[in-house]
């Protein structure tokens, strides 16, 4: 028996309207997916790069799951710098033309003193416990 293949987008439209007319759903709508079931664990929900927070409110971007990182600072870079740069764009702050590319630069510098001076912390553009804590719980 030869696998089944759709052809065209006709075919795979159609396949579709079918589908929906089968589920009992008017022309055009489209089926919710169904609930995933909760993860076992909150690291397993953390996708590098897409900063939510767990069940007490602390932000995690994906890319260091510590509550706390390490210290870190001008020409750093890694996993760390990302979690940083990621944090700091999820609040506001630029990081430059860069993005999130795990090297504290300029411009991760200057987005570190501009937020740290909003929340009223001591200015150094070091991302140390205090401004890591701001950072993950605003």
């Amino acid at each position: 028996m030869k696998p089944f293949r759709m052809k065209t987008a006709g075919t795979l439209l159609a396949a579709a309207a079918l589908t929906a007319g089968a589920l009992g759903l008017a022309p055009g709508a489209v089926a919710a997916a169904p609930a995933a079931a909760p993860a076992a664990a909150a690291d397993t929900a953390r996708v590098p790069g897409v900063c939510q927070p767990d069940q007490l409110g602390t932000v995690f971007c994906g890319w260091d799951t510590h509550e706390t990182p390490r210290t870190v600072s001008f020409n750093d870079t890694g996993d760390a710098v990302r979690e940083a740069q990621s944090l700091l764009i999820f609040r506001g702050f630029s990081v430059g033309p860069g993005g999130v590319d795990g090297v504290f630069g300029n411009g991760t510098f200057q987005a570190t003193l501009n937020f740290q001076r909003a929340k009223g912390l001591h200015d150094d553009g070091i991302i140390g416990q205090n401004t890591w804590f701001r950072l993950r719980n605003g």
